[in-house]
């Protein structure tokens, strides 16, 4: 029985309050303090039960009081028998039961198997020993402070008991009581059962007590009425809607951090392409059960304080304000692809959200709140109902492809070489591609440094080129398919792919070659990816997952609760949810796991895509093949700026990435970029394959406008707050085969990013039908410039601009005039001049 009774309700408070002293312990780095949190956390949460049972305390004394002159009228008047049955039937007349003595201890008998489990848990937890904290040396050994006569005295205990004790005559001093027996006796037992138990578990039980004084005092200072009405159906009315409220909170919080995220990654499935799914949902349900605590342990003070009227308005509130800012009107002003904690907020949103919100709170108070909660589940089904869809889609992708991994895992016993990694004896193409290299940048560093120029002697370096869109997964497209009208073609990201994919399956190179390989481009664009990975097992996506969740803290609470929240902190919950960060290379994890401490910058992807792309140079090899196409993009030059020209990590260094955060701290990064790219011509040269591959080095765009102080690099489009001039102005170099030179040939006529498909298509050599593609072939002798081509630019700053949808498609005739010309004169664009006032 005693084992049963064990597994049923000490086990499970036991297990979770080790959870929660590993998580109070991760935030504060001291098993002391986290042991302090795990008291006050248990007392906040027992406290609407020790309210209950005061209320049945004093619903007793009121009966009690009544009867006091009846019952002493009986004793004197009746002896024996007669005495017994007239008080039963005093006792009955005033509905008195003789369990209601009982009901009155309920608050300390429910305290019993909290102390069990702690007990349990402090006593036998082996990180407290030789754990010190304050004037303790050991938390798992009794404190013995205070020596006398050679002799130690172990205070705790001592502290803990005078606690009680005074705690004991407040409260029922308060209540006008005289119990001797709860007074003295009970700390008298306490004194004598943990005199000698460790200091952790006195520290916590001390901490229990001095709550507990610090309670009663209040509840002094708030005298407590016994005529009247009675107190017990007081406390009781304020908690009647006590179960309701903590629902409205749960249900708020799940929709936040379950049904907000699944809106948003299904909106946005090319932001979303790493999301591990088992992460997810598993991240999703620890936040809601997480901060629905929190807000619960909120709602019981307030209750307890008597705002009943405060408490059942903020959870209305709290549930109008996750829908509307989750599904309505978010709050970021900026695009996701940008660190969350730097997104500034909407305030025409937050307004709006917070105003709606208030009035919804209010609307709970009348007889029509039924019509507007029932307007507030409109909302989140129709917002879910194309979202939901998507996201299932990728569940079912997700869970496929972990299934088919992990069947390929058990079918090669042995390891293979990475398939991605094994190039042509014969003949290779090479496309890669570093995120966000402004060209005009970059062609300056290029001619203002000789020795990085000799690097790239025998490329053919183009000045003056044009990217079709802003963003990298459309830019990355182009790069396929070419120059398109890609507007009809579908009705966002996910109808553009799979139309392009069956439209153009028999010319897109990618493909039809069989051994085609990608890194960095899109998951879903159908090119297997290089499986290869500084992460082991995958944790890449989890870590990323878990992480993405600070996008959905932004898109409703604003980035100014990651802040509150010290995400640096947060981080701790991952362990909780499976992710355990390993990586393949020796050294590396004490490398990441400093800079992660550190808290200044922490650009996971590119930082993981830097070692990714050492990591790729050093395993490469050559096997008998006929051709090999590869696409590679990595993001360690993504702004902002983490590397400084050597390719030094920076982020850790506040003073440095905060004074890097400019053109020059660009420059810098471009150089280190530069730097890298002339590591991977270096590599093929010792591969003997260079001779044999054709090389195009590139980015996917240009750089957003608050890095530059002059026009047009600074300008706005369409008012645009991130994007202007530079972001279509990318760089690229190409290598033909067997191209030999002294030095860089410059070419200055305006070419396209996208011109690169049909260039790939045509010196692959394949039966395929290149034209499709539009465009020049990069390597013919003279470029075609009467042919129109498609920019793709925002409409203006709202939330979503950088989606597909939201992109306005604007036809340049041809390419004989500059992109500034032509965004200048074009009625579809409004370049703002560098003279505007910001």
């Amino acid at each position: 029985m005693m084992d049963l009774l064990y597994a049923c309700l000490i086990l499970p408070l036991e297990k979770l309050m080790l959870i929660c002293l590993r998580i109070f312990f991760d935030f504060s780095n001291s098993y002391g303090f986290a042991i302090i949190l795990l008291s006050l956390l248990i007392n906040f949460c027992l406290l609407p039960i020790s309210r209950i049972t005061t209320a049945f305390l004093m619903e007793e004394l009121v009966i009690r009081k009544r009867m006091a002159p009846k019952l002493a009228e009986i004793n004197t008047a009746f002896t024996g028998q007669e005495r017994f049955m007239m008080t039963r039937m005093l006792y009955k007349l005033n509905n008195y039961k003789s369990f209601l003595a009982v009901r009155s201890s309920l608050g300390l008998i429910i305290q019993i198997p909290f102390f069990i489990a702690a007990y349990l848990l402090l006593s036998k937890h082996t990180a407290l020993i030789n754990t010190p904290f304050f004037l303790f040396d050991d938390l798992s050994q009794p404190d013995g402070l205070i020596q006398i006569l050679g002799w130690h005295v172990n205070l705790l205990p001592i502290v803990m008991t005078a606690f009680n004790v005074v705690s004991a005559l407040v409260y029922f001093k308060n209540v006008g009581v005289k119990n001797n027996y709860q007074t003295y006796l009970i700390p008298g037992i306490f004194l004598l059962a943990l005199y000698s138990t460790s200091a952790a578990l006195l520290l916590y039980w001390t901490t229990n007590n001095l709550f507990s004084l610090i309670k009663n005092i209040i509840i002094m200072w708030r005298p407590l009425e016994v005529e009247g009405e009675s107190y017990y159906n007081k406390v009781l009315f304020k908690y009647s809607n006590l179960f309701k409220q903590a629902l409205i909170i749960f249900v708020s919080m799940f929709i936040a951090f379950v049904l907000v995220p699944i809106f948003t990654v299904g909106s946005n499935l090319g932001d979303f392409d790493f999301l591990n799914v088992e992460v997810f949902l598993k991240t999703s349900f620890l936040f809601t059960g997480f901060f629905s605590l929190s807000l619960l342990i909120v709602i019981f003070i307030l209750k307890s304080l008597g705002m009943i009227s405060t408490t059942k308005f903020l959870t209305y509130f709290v549930l109008s304000f996750v829908i509307y800012a989750g599904f309505l009107f978010p709050l970021p002003e900026k695009s996701i692809l940008i660190r969350p904690e730097t997104i500034p907020t909407n305030y025409q949103n937050l307004f709006i959200v917070f105003g709606l919100s208030v009035l919804t709170s209010i609307s709970s108070f009348y007889r029509f709140r039924s019509y507007v909660h029932i307007s507030l589940v409109i909302i989140v089904l129709v917002s879910l109902g194309s979202a939901l869809p998507r996201f299932s889609d990728l569940v079912s992708q997700n869970f496929f492809d972990s299934h088919a991994n992990q069947v390929e895992k058990e079918t090669n016993l042995e390891e293979q070489p990475e398939p991605a990694l094994q190039f042509s004896n014969k003949k290779n193409i090479f496309i890669v591609s570093l995120d966000g290299m402004s060209g005009d940048t970059v062609n300056k560093l290029l001619q203002n440094n000789n020795r990085i120029e000799n690097s790239f002697k025998d490329f053919t370096i183009f000045r003056n080129v044009v990217n079709a869109f802003p963003t990298t997964t459309l830019s990355l497209l182009s790069d396929l398919y070419g120059i398109q009208d890609y507007k009809p073609k579908g009705n966002d990201e996910r109808q553009l792919k799979a139309s392009l994919r069956k439209e153009f399956e028999t010319s897109s190179t990618a493909y039809i070659l069989d051994d085609t390989y990608q890194f960095g481009w899109s998951a879903d664009l159908g090119i297997k990816a290089l499986q290869t990975s500084v992460f082991s097992d995958g944790v890449d996506s989890q870590v990323q997952t878990f992480d993405s969740f600070r996008y959905f803290i932004v898109r409703i609470f604003t980035r100014h609760a990651l802040a509150i929240l010290q995400w640096h902190k947060v981080k701790v919950f991952r362990k909780y949810v499976g992710v355990e960060i390993r990586y393949q290379q020796t050294g590396l994890q004490e490398i990441m796991e400093s800079i992660e401490k550190q808290n200044i910058h922490n650009w996971k992807k590119g930082i993981s895509d830097y070692i990714t792309y050492d990591y790729i140079l050093e395993n490469t090899s050559v096997i008998e093949k006929d051709i090999s196409l590869r696409y590679f993009h990595f993001m360690f030059t993504h702004a902002p700026v983490t590397f400084d020209k050597s390719c030094k990590y920076i982020g850790d260094n506040r003073q440095k990435f905060e004074n890097n955060q400019n053109e020059q701290g660009l420059s810098q990064q471009f150089h280190c970029g530069l730097l890298k790219l002339s590591e991977f011509v270096e590599k093929l040269k010792s591969l003997g394959i260079y001779d044999k591959s054709l090389i195009i080095l590139k980015s996917d765009h240009g750089q957003s406008r608050n890095f530059f102080t002059d026009y047009p690099h600074n300008s706005k489009i369409n008012g645009n707050n991130i994007w202007g001039y530079d972001r279509y102005k990318s760089f690229m170099m190409i290598k033909d085969f067997s191209a030999v030179g002294k030095k860089p040939y410059y070419e200055d006529n305006l070419v396209l990013q996208s011109d690169i498909a049909k260039t790939v298509c045509v010196s692959a050599g394949i039966q395929s039908n290149c034209d499709e593609l539009g465009g020049n072939n990069l390597l013919s002798e003279s470029l075609i410039i009467d042919t129109p081509y498609f920019l793709y630019v925002p409409k203006n700053s709202e939330p979503g601009f950088w989606d597909f949808e939201n992109l306005l498609s604007v036809k340049v005739p041809s390419r004989r005039k500059t992109l500034l010309k032509v965004m200048e004169g074009s009625h579809l664009i409004n370049l703002s001049d560098h003279s505007e006032k910001e």
